[in-house]
């Protein structure tokens, strides 16, 4: 997590596979509900924000200065994630776009991926996201397209955690 790699550590495999659980989880709610709670979020902050210490432990000691490095490292992907939505929800005309749990849940998963996992998250939604808006947008030919985007997060998400 934070741009460390899981390795033999298997805290880090664990945490890794219970983030994918969670975002999983917000994905099938976003699909049947098209919103992001604040509920869930806030519930589900301490699991994103624990990743930069849990990065930190080695298995047999923790390193302060390590610690701090990943609590800067997590705080940028946070800045990344968050930003990059906010700048695109503020672009849109209308209301249209992404909204704001999408914005929240991109700046958790930050946390946890670090700057240039989120931006690879980012860029693997988006490039996903264009074929389905367009596949949509040839079935209904009306002026408002919704699609729920965390799915594509969540599938970015994962394909970051692989690779």
């Amino acid at each position: 997590m934070t741009g460390t790699q899981i390795g033999n550590n298997p805290l880090l495999a664990a945490y890794g596979a219970v983030l994918v659980a969670i975002i999983t989880a917000f994905a099938i709610y976003d699909l049947y509900k098209r919103r992001v709670p604040n509920k869930a979020l806030a519930f589900s902050a301490p699991v994103f924000l624990a990743a930069p210490i849990l990065a930190a432990w080695d298995g047999g000691s923790w390193s302060m200065a390590v610690a701090a490095g990943q609590i800067i490292w997590s705080l940028l992907g946070a800045l990344v994630g968050f930003g990059i939505l906010l700048c695109a929800a503020m672009l849109t005309k209308g209301g249209c776009g992404v909204g704001g749990g999408d914005i929240k849940l991109a700046g958790l998963i930050g946390c946890a991926l670090g700057p240039y996992g989120t931006m690879g998250m980012l860029l693997t939604a988006c490039i996903l996201c264009i074929p389905a808006a367009l596949f949509c947008r040839m079935r209904r030919k009306t002026a408002a397209l919704s699609l729920p985007f965390v799915p594509f997060l969540a599938v970015g998400c994962c394909l970051v955690f692989l690779f």
